[in-house]
Formats: structure tokens, C-alpha cells, sequence
């Protein structure tokens, strides 16, 4: 078996991998929000994403 592939690496590997998704996914969402809504015709009353 490799000693590079042992499950601990891999585990750390796909940990971190998943953390930065989660991370880039709820900044690029919070950014964007405004512009789907505004798109969307939702109106500012319904528009609370902000708190």
C-alpha cells in the first residue's frame, strides 16, 4: 500500500476540500443574493436576506 494514499490523508484531504466549498459557496451566495432578487422581481419586503 502507498503511504502516500493512507485513509488519514485522504480524510484530511476531502475535509479541507469540503470546507472550502462550503466557505466559497456562502460568500459567493451572500454576494449575489441582491442581483437574484432584484432579477427575479422579488419585491424589497420579501427581500430579507439581511439581518
Amino acid at each position: 500500500m502507498s503511504t502516500w494514499l493512507n485513509p488519514h490523508k485522504v480524510l484530511c484531504i476531502v475535509y479541507v476540500a469540503a470546507m472550502f466549498v462550503v466557505a466559497m459557496d456562502a460568500t459567493l451566495l451572500n454576494v449575489a443574493l441582491q442581483t437574484i432578487s432584484l432579477e427575479l422581481g422579488v419585491p424589497p419586503a420579501l427581500r430579507n436576506y439581511r439581518k
